[in-house]
């Protein structure tokens, strides 16, 4: 009962301290542990910065419905792109640190 009062009042003051803000940063692991925080600041657009970083699933599990634009950044010569799929490994050589796939 005092870990789920607890877990409220956070929750509440991490939405007080967000709401009427123009921007709000945090991270992917913020964003998924916490998406009722997100999902409750209703924000219009959401952007990923080394968006290779993450799987796809990851991505999508933190778009709130509010979502109108979303901006991707990242740059696979500098983080080589996340692939949880031998195949796609194999077929794009994604094991090779020189790829030139863009994704």
């Amino acid at each position: 009962e005092n870990v789920a009062r607890l877990k409220r009042e956070r929750i509440l003051n991490h939405i007080s301290l967000m709401e009427g803000k123009h921007i709000v940063g945090m991270t992917s692991s913020f964003a998924a542990l916490n998406f009722d925080i997100l999902k409750s600041l209703q924000p219009s657009i959401i952007l990923f910065e080394e968006i290779g970083e993450l799987l796809e699933a990851q991505t999508i599990s933190i778009i709130p419905e509010s979502i109108k634009h979303i901006i991707m950044i990242g740059d696979e010569q500098q983080l080589q792109p996340k692939v949880n799929n031998h195949q796609l490994e194999l077929n794009y050589d994604l094991q090779n640190e020189k790829t030139n796939v863009v994704f």
